[in-house]
């Protein structure tokens, strides 16, 4: 199953696993702070937000496909490392 891996500067943020056949869309928006960026992912009927860590001016965001760290389920998932 694909995923899709969040990066910031090269270093993962977190997974978004989807439900398993399912079709998603992702999107970044300014969150409530100055630093804030809101990931939104629509999954079929459904929304969620995510919010990353804070990013500051000249920081690149990228995104790539992977294979799915955990099974996937009925319900989309958003898998976070812990961030030291």
């Amino acid at each position: 199953m694909k995923s899709l891996e969040v990066l910031i500067d090269g270093i993962s943020v977190g997974v978004f696993v989807p439900p398993l056949g399912a079709t998603f869309a992702f999107s970044l928006c300014n969150g409530p702070q100055e630093d804030s960026i809101v990931a939104r992912v629509s999954c079929g009927s459904s929304s969620q937000k995510w919010c990353l860590p804070a990013v500051r001016f000249g920081q690149r965001i990228s995104f790539r496909m992977i294979e799915s760290p955990v099974n996937d389920g009925p319900q989309p998932q958003i898998i976070q490392p812990e961030i030291v």
